[in-house]
């Protein structure tokens, strides 16, 4: 029975450390200072509101670059237009002092067409970090 409430106390510890390892992820970080910084998230604003997903989504009202199937229900007489852009404000205190930093940053480009019946497309940019 030892054995046993020393491996649930290890399995707990190590839960536990996985949430502390992740580090601050933010531009203005100074833990993130000489890395890439911020990595962009995928998928426009429809699937951010929706807590990321998008795989399986399938709409004829926007444009979803998670699922490159969804253009099939691009309208033949349509135009679609998706921008976006995306802002924080960060304030870092010490002991010694504070600084706050306010960023905003392209999100995403794109725009979807018809180009025959059949046949649809979309071009578009997105960053891959900030």
């Amino acid at each position: 029975m030892h054995r046993y409430h020393e491996i649930s106390l290890f399995i707990i510890l190590l839960i536990a450390g996985m949430n502390i390892a992740e580090a601050q992820r933010r531009t203005f970080s100074p833990y993130s200072r000489y890395g890439i910084g911020e990595l962009a998230k995928q998928g426009f604003a429809r699937n951010s509101a929706m807590g990321g997903t998008g795989i399986a989504h399938y709409s004829s009202s926007f444009l979803n670059n998670m699922n490159p199937a969804s253009y099939s229900a691009i309208d033949t007489m349509s135009l679609y237009f998706e921008a976006g852009v995306s802002g924080f404000s960060q304030n870092i205190k010490s002991a010694t002092g504070s600084s706050n930093k306010t960023n905003a940053n392209f999100d995403y480009f794109a725009i979807g067409f018809p180009i025959a019946k059949q046949v649809k497309s979309s071009l578009g940019l997105t960053p891959y970090s900030f």
